[in-house]
């Protein structure tokens, strides 16, 4: 997602699943693309894991929702996975 200048716009809270008000459940999920969990730091990644981890808990097997669950803590994983796979700079 990004703005008019082409700059990266972080999503907010409402974009997994949570309103920052009230705290309850929005009807659909974005799916999280790999280029999109590529700017987030290593933190951030910690922490959409997790709550995508809880919000996953809370839908019904085969739905749409869940499925965009699936696949966005599936590209998180990869991105964690391609950090760490990444070769130490040589000296």
């Amino acid at each position: 997602m990004h703005d008019e200048a082409g700059r990266p716009v972080q999503r907010s809270p409402e974009w997994f699943g949570l309103d920052n008000d009230k705290n309850r459940r929005i009807t659909m999920i974005a799916f999280f693309t790999i280029y999109e969990l590529e700017q987030l730091t290593d933190d951030q990644l910690d922490e959409l894991y997790a709550a995508l981890e809880r919000l996953l808990m809370a839908t019904s097997t085969g739905t749409p929702e869940r499925r965009n669950i699936l696949a966005s803590l599936e590209n998180i994983t990869r991105v964690r996975n391609r950090r760490r796979a990444a070769p130490a700079p040589s000296l």
